[in-house]
C-alpha cells in the first residue's frame, strides 16, 4: 500500500502548529519557573540578610542575584534557541536533500 501523500494545506499548518506548541511550553516553562522563585523567596530574604550581615554591599548583592537568575532564566532559553536552531538547519538540509519522512 503506497504512503498517502500530505495535501497542500496539511503541509501549511505544520509549522504554524509547531511554533504554537513551542511557545505554549515557553510560557508553561517560564511559568514554573517563575512560580518556584515566587516559592522560594522566604529563604532567598534570609539569605539576603545574612549576606548583609556579612558585610555585602547591595549593589554586590544585586550582582549574585542577577547571575542566579541568569542561570535559571537566560541560559536554558539561549541553550533551547542553539537546538531549535540546530534541528532547523537539519530537518531543511533533509527537506533539500528529499529526505523528510511524509
Amino acid at each position: 500500500m503506497p504512503l498517502k501523500k500530505p495535501k497542500n494545506h496539511e503541509m501549511e499548518q505544520r509549522p504554524f502548529f509547531t511554533i504554537f506548541i513551542g511557545i505554549l511550553f515557553f510560557i508553561t516553562t517560564g511559568s514554573m519557573l517563575y512560580f518556584r522563585q515566587i516559592n522560594e523567596l522566604e529563604s532567598l530574604k534570609a539569605g539576603t540578610i545574612s549576606l548583609i550581615r556579612v558585610g555585602l554591599e547591595e549593589y554586590e548583592i544585586n550582582k549574585i542575584m542577577t547571575m542566579e537568575l541568569m542561570v535559571i532564566f537566560f541560559y536554558p532559553f539561549i541553550i533551547a534557541l542553539l537546538v531549535s536552531y540546530m534541528m532547523l538547519g537539519l530537518f531543511i538540509h533533509a527537506a533539500m536533500a528529499g529526505t523528510v519522512p511524509h
